[in-house]
């Protein structure tokens, strides 16, 4: 993990798994959107977790707070989050809308 204040890329596990902790701390409930609807990838590494990855801006999951995923249960939130999102109809039809691939 680089310095999660400063990151330029990132994958989408990292990106939805801190827009939606982020939403849980602002607003106490997951996000209505997990990602934008229009994004520009590209294959690079991911500044979060240093994965080689297809990878975007932090913006087009609405500049989540990426300190809130810490390193030492990193893997395990992005699990179980990721799991949430693949069981989640509502999760899954947005990402089908915007193209993305779990």
């Amino acid at each position: 993990m680089n310095n999660l204040q400063q990151v330029g890329q990132v994958c989408s596990p990292c990106g939805i798994t801190a827009n939606y902790l982020t939403c849980l701390k602002r607003f106490g409930n997951a996000p209505t959107k997990i990602s934008m609807s229009s994004s520009t990838f590209n294959s690079g590494t991911c500044d979060v977790c240093g994965k080689r990855a297809i990878v975007t801006e932090p913006r087009d999951y609405f500049n989540p707070d990426f300190t809130l995923l810490d390193p030492k249960n990193f893997q395990d939130v992005c699990a179980r989050t990721m799991g949430h999102i693949k069981d989640c109809a509502k999760c899954r039809a947005d990402i089908i809308k915007n193209g993305e691939e779990l």
